[in-house]
């Protein structure tokens, strides 16, 4: 899936105009899967300093595309988060983002 086909099956604009669709749309189409991206890490944040928030993701990362998702958005476009597993699995990958 390209991320023009992520924009309008499940992006900002649908969200905003049906959340449960764009939601489910989501879980049945890209929940689970890898990921590859043309934008760059704004953040990554490994919980491991906060002990109550290792409950069920240990790390989030923030990405910005290069065509945002969002109407003159600013912000990160792509959230992704991460069980502590993977984190364990990719250290060496989210070391060097």
């Amino acid at each position: 899936m390209t991320w023009q086909q992520y924009r309008a099956d499940c992006g900002y604009e649908i969200f905003n105009s049906n959340p449960r669709k764009a939601f489910r749309t989501f879980e049945l189409n890209n929940f689970g899967k890898s990921v590859s991206w043309d934008g760059y890490v704004v953040r990554v944040n490994l919980n491991d300093e906060d002990p109550l928030s290792l409950q069920y993701h240990t790390a989030n990362i923030l990405i910005k595309m290069k065509i945002s998702d969002m109407p003159e958005g600013n912000g990160a476009d792509i959230g992704l988060s991460m069980s502590e597993s993977n984190v364990e699995k990719y250290s060496d990958v989210l070391e060097s983002l």
